[in-house]
């Protein structure tokens, strides 16, 4: 049809170039949202590994604090068996009786 320009410089369209000019701008938008879909799928992929990658380590965590706990008690038992041999210990003279019942001095 036709165009005609309005005193504030927009173009006003005519029928057939108004329904071109919005069907190229829907087009436009389309391909927009298809980048928009692609960068999201991307996005959730990578999101996946990050969550299998968080997994992986929480159990490695979880089995580092099983770690910890067995040594801490490990710690507490040995701490548990100094304490008794240093209770036995330590009186001088019964630390020398000791030494001399074993033939050591």
């Amino acid at each position: 049809m036709y165009t005609e320009e309005t005193a504030s410089g927009n173009r006003k369209f005519g029928g057939a170039e108004m329904e071109q000019e919005i069907k190229d701008t829907l087009h436009l938008l389309v391909g927009m949202i298809d980048d928009v879909g692609k960068k999201v799928d991307r996005l959730e992929v990578r999101v996946g590994s990050l969550e299998t990658r968080m997994d992986r380590f929480e159990e490695r965590m979880d089995r580092l604090e099983e770690e910890v706990q067995d040594v801490k008690e490990e710690q507490r038992r040995m701490n548990e068996k100094f304490d008794s041999v240093i209770s036995m210990w330590s009186d001088h003279e019964v630390f020398i009786r000791q030494l001399k019942k074993k033939k050591i001095i």
